[in-house]
């Protein structure tokens, strides 16, 4: 199950004017998936600039396992496979966390404009960043919480797939 990227550093806080648009915000998360009976989870790395989220999924031993790039549409990257879908971030949320979520619902999130599907707990000191993102699925229960943000510029968001990765369905990830 998946959702969210990569870089590091230590903390750091700023004022809510700092995180407009054009600013380049990274951080660390985990992402908690509950069925009723199993809790699930696991950590992520993003990096958000204007209307583009880069997300990188992270084994239990911190090595990447896949990456998302949700922009107008949304990729998943699964170099371990050398595979790739494409679509849109509805088909793909819908799939694996039981919830339709759009791309504006999650690059909401970053602005001021937020989404009505999503329910936000929480902010970091000082911004509008949300510390605590919760939705409610089919029969499972999701929450994304945020460790750490901070302010970035020149990180990676580029987004390449290479000529030898091949194009799977949905059925066909495995992660």
């Amino acid at each position: 199950m998946a959702f969210f990227c990569f870089v590091y550093c230590s903390c750091a806080t700023f004022r809510t004017t700092e995180l407009s648009e054009g600013n380049q915000i990274y951080g660390k998360g985990r992402i908690y998936l509950y069925d009723g009976k199993n809790l699930e989870y696991l950590d992520f790395f993003f990096i958000y600039e204007g209307r583009k989220l880069k997300i990188e999924g992270l084994s239990i031993i911190g090595t990447p396992i896949f990456q998302i790039f949700i922009s107008d549409k949304t990729f998943l990257l699964l170099p371990r496979s050398e595979s790739y879908w494409e679509g849109s971030l509805i088909e793909l949320s819908k799939y694996f966390l039981k919830k339709e979520i759009s791309e504006n619902d999650i690059l909401s999130v970053f602005s001021e404009n937020r989404s009505s599907s999503l329910e936000i707990k929480g902010y970091f000191k000082r911004t509008n960043f949300p510390k605590d993102i919760i939705w409610k699925g089919e029969g499972l229960e999701g929450r994304i919480g945020i460790k750490w943000i901070k302010k970035g510029s020149n990180l990676n968001l580029d987004f390449k797939i290479s000529n030898s990765f091949r194009k799977v369905s949905l059925e066909e990830i495995v992660i």
